[in-house]
């Protein structure tokens, strides 16, 4: 699986351009900017690997995660949030992510993007 980032996209859907600093939407101030190490930054945006599917199929999984989203290496889309107990939480339903963080996960694109909105504060 390959990867490029070629935009962002705000929480309504609007496409903002690689480079944008400072883009108005709904009262929200967004910027779309690539951050790389300084060992990367030669690469800037050059299609790179994902290394987490070169090694599953020694393991017999077909899925990897990054951040608090599950990927499908099959599939090359983006399948689902992670909760805070490790477990697969499919789009448009509710979980906790951290103490305290109701959120709702959400996949768009076909499969190619997803967000976690925030829905307030869950008290134990």
């Amino acid at each position: 699986m390959l990867i490029k980032v070629v935009n962002c996209v705000s929480a309504r859907g609007t496409h903002i351009p690689l480079d944008t600093f400072n883009y108005f939407e709904d009262g929200v101030d967004y910027s779309c900017r690539l951050h790389f190490n300084e060992d990367f930054e030669i690469e800037a945006n050059s299609t790179l690997p994902v290394p987490e599917c070169d090694y599953l199929p020694g393991t017999g999984r077909s899925e990897f995660v990054r951040g608090m989203f599950v990927a499908s290496c099959i599939k090359d889309e983006i399948i689902g949030c992670l909760d805070i107990y490790g477990d697969l939480v499919r789009s448009g339903h509710l979980f906790v992510y951290t103490q305290g963080q109701l959120r709702r996960c959400i996949i768009y694109g076909r499969g190619r993007w997803a967000k976690t909105e925030r829905l307030g504060n869950n008290h134990y």
